[in-house]
């Protein structure tokens, strides 16, 4: 059996990925994982978050969960961008340590005013879980098991397998912000502007900026106001060019989506970036203004409710 290091052992003690034992980021993950306790999350809500004037119990969760995404789960995922050795070990080191602390938690029983707080850093925990299963290593050689030597090989150097390829983490047009297109489905779901037939998974597919998928969702319409408004009511909560480049903003949805409205005799419509402008454009004209204005309107409302 392999001997480890002291500096090994050491690491795995304190919970820390024995590759990258001197991480900040995995330090600030352990921290977190050992809060299991009513009293120790008191404690570390008092000893890390900054003060905030409201007794509202949803806002206190919100900025509860702001913190936690911001100070842990971005820094923790920043990580995964950059280029490691032995990427799947690493990912399935974290995942199995978020797995035992979920198992601790579950078997823990927490005051009414402490669980909702607990269930938000299960949420924080499966948001990190999910992005790092994205983190793909390019294995180009394996070194057999000494079972399947044979007989005959007296002597066998071992290759070292070469380092792998930094696979970053997909981006997503809004960013890393997974549940911000979780919840962006449920409200277009509800008021008809997509339909079942479109899943959640298949939804979240169409947002990530390296990868166009090859069939189109369907957007629907009363009329193309209601998605020309829908549209440019969106672009707010786009990241960087794709927010302040409309050539970039329009390809998006030219690429990715269809359109359908009600006088369209259930035929929806392929536009290309042209096409895309001209209906974002229209509905900002009076004699064209959207029906759907008002829920349009309390959808964006809802979006910004999402932490970011």
């Amino acid at each position: 059996m392999e001997q480890k290091s002291l500096t090994t052992i050491l690491a795995e003690k304190l919970g820390l990925d024995p590759a990258q034992n001197t991480d900040t980021r995995y330090q600030k993950l352990d921290t977190l994982l050992k809060v299991t306790s009513d009293d120790e999350l008191t404690r570390f809500i008092n000893k890390n978050l900054p003060p905030v004037r409201t007794n509202d119990k949803q806002e206190l969760l919100t900025h509860f969960q702001k913190y936690l995404r911001t100070y842990f789960s971005e820094e923790i995922l920043k990580y995964y961008e950059k280029s490691f050795t032995n990427r799947a070990a690493q990912v399935n080191h974290c995942k199995t340590r978020i797995s035992f602390y979920k198992e601790t938690l579950q078997k823990q029983q927490h005051s009414d005013m402490c669980y909702e707080y607990f269930h938000v850093i299960l949420e924080e925990l499966s948001l990190i879980e999910r992005s790092i299963s994205r983190a793909k290593s390019d294995d180009m050689t394996e070194v057999p098991p000494q079972s399947q030597v044979t007989a005959t090989t007296t002597r066998r150097t071992a290759v070292p397998p070469p380092e792998r390829l930094q696979t970053p983490i997909e981006q997503t047009v809004f960013g890393l912000n997974f549940d911000f297109i979780g919840k962006l489905y449920d409200n277009l779901l509800i008021e008809g502007f997509v339909n079942e037939s479109s899943t959640k998974e298949i939804f979240l597919q169409h947002f990530f900026v390296d990868t166009v998928p090859e069939t189109r969702i369907i957007l629907h319409g009363r009329s193309q106001s209601d998605i020309g408004y829908l549209i440019d009511s969106l672009r707010e909560f786009f990241k960087g060019d794709y927010q302040h480049d409309s050539t970039l903003f329009n390809t998006f949805w030219a690429e990715r989506f269809m359109f359908q409205t009600n006088g369209d005799a259930q035929i929806p419509k392929i536009k290309d970036k042209t096409g895309i402008s001209r209906i974002v454009s229209s509905a900002k004209r009076d004699d064209r203004k959207s029906t759907k204005e008002r829920i349009i309107n309390q959808i964006v409302e809802n979006l910004k409710a999402v932490p970011q």
